[in-house]
């Protein structure tokens, strides 16, 4: 007797992890932005293509990637959104090859977070975006921290010329852990990811619980660090510290195995300005360190050298002054004296919290941005593009047979490679 499979309730199902420190300064905000956007996912088609490659069930037409990003930060900070769930171009992706047939993308759909597809049974629940805590004990450690979790998912089909189709499903975790006390975290890693704490969360159907993994199975690491993102709270963070110490502590414990993977931001990128400033000679000493002190050593360094970045510190939002008319002629001009002076106060209310070398840095750098001479400060650039190139260089599949490859990737080839 025939025995009838349906196709449609077969899932294969495969699962990412990555570590981010730093999401809540200018790159790492902007790298898990890009972390977060389904058409981020569908250009990384190497990727796809390779977990369609290993699926030995040729009756699966269902596929499901979960992506979660882990962020450890001092404080909770507000996702922006990642894109409103209207997708009309569906052109530009690349040709998916599955059963020895050719597949093109027919049609992104945002799902919301409650909404289920076939077989899906998400890990997290549907109460998303609300903080709760979780404990954290250790030998000497201690501590309620403060978590967050936010969720994208997203239906995608693809359709051969024969009209067979493929089904993917992305849900993408955002988990911010808050700890405020930066000098903690190197304790807290390796307890926070035991592979002993279970996160709860409430679901249509009651309470439910993800585990979260042990150290051994998050292969990547993205360090996106500053001393704004870093520093302890309510004092003057030292450089070192921020720009050496605690990177390089966080890697080591977070390079617990073989074949781990580093994407660090580190801005060191003129051999001679690195003699002469402090700041950079700190950079350097990191990107050496990283590269012959660590043990076991990574499987895969990739150092990214911006120059002086091109962006806001700030929020934008809070950076609207908007001009009253009048057809007055006095009382016109009385309404721009007034604009001009909450311009000047919003400039120096950001000065305050970014501080004067920020932004002196930010309007240096737009106004040097592709200019003759930028290369004098090691080539000025969109923060943007360092945040693309680092969440690129985050999820691609890893080089076969490479042990211990360091990657430098400078300004100038940041700025080519990704479009404006």
């Amino acid at each position: 007797m025939a025995i009838n499979i349906d196709r449609s309730v077969l899932v294969k199902q495969f699962t990412d992890h990555l570590l981010l420190f730093g999401s809540t300064g200018l790159v790492g905000s902007l790298t898990l932005n890009e972390l977060r956007k389904i058409n981020f996912h569908l250009n990384n088609s190497q990727d796809i293509q390779q977990k369609l490659d290993s699926c030995q069930r040729p009756e699966v037409v269902n596929f499901r990637f979960d992506k979660f990003i882990y962020c450890i930060n001092r404080k909770i900070k507000q996702f922006c959104n990642a894109g409103d769930g209207q997708f009309t171009e569906t052109h530009g992706f690349q040709i998916l090859k599955y059963n020895k047939k050719e597949y093109s993308l027919s049609k992104i759909k945002k799902l919301p977070p409650g909404v289920s597809t076939v077989s899906d049974k998400s890990p997290i629940g549907d109460d998303l975006s609300i903080s709760k805590t979780i404990s954290i004990k250790g030998d000497y450690i201690e501590e309620i921290l403060n978590f967050c979790i936010d969720k994208q998912r997203y239906q995608v089909d693809y359709v051969s010329d024969s009209a067979e189709r493929i089904s993917l499903t992305f849900n993408i975790y955002a988990i911010q852990i808050a700890s405020p006390d930066s000098r903690k975290w190197t304790g807290l890693l390796p307890l926070i990811f035991s592979g002993c704490v279970n996160i709860k969360s409430k679901a249509a159907n009651g309470i439910m619980e993800t585990r979260l993994p042990p150290l051994d199975e998050i292969p990547t690491m993205i360090c996106a660090l500053g001393s704004s993102s870093s520093g302890h709270p309510n004092k003057t963070v030292d450089r070192n510290y921020a720009d050496h110490e605690l990177t390089f502590q966080l890697v080591r414990v977070f390079n617990n195995c073989e074949r781990k993977r580093l994407v660090i931001i580190t801005t060191f990128n003129n051999v001679l300005i690195s003699r002469i400033f402090p700041y950079f000679r700190t950079k350097s000493k990191l990107e050496y360190d990283l590269q012959y002190k660590l043990s076991p050593r990574l499987g895969q360094l990739v150092l990214l050298r911006p120059g002086p970045l091109v962006g806001d510190h700030t929020d934008l939002k809070e950076r609207r002054v908007t001009v009253k008319h009048s057809s007055n002629l006095l009382k016109q001009i009385l309404y721009y004296k007034k604009c001009c002076f909450q311009c000047k106060l919003l400039l120096f209310k950001e000065c305050r919290r970014t501080g004067f070398r920020t932004k002196a840095s930010e309007i240096i750098a737009k106004s040097m941005y592709r200019k003759p001479g930028s290369w004098i400060l090691g080539y000025c650039l969109p923060a943007s593009k360092v945040a693309h190139t680092a969440a690129l260089k985050a999820v691609e599949p890893p080089a076969d047979g490479t042990k211990h490859l360091v990657e430098i990737i400078t300004s100038e080839e940041m700025d080519n490679s990704v479009p404006s």
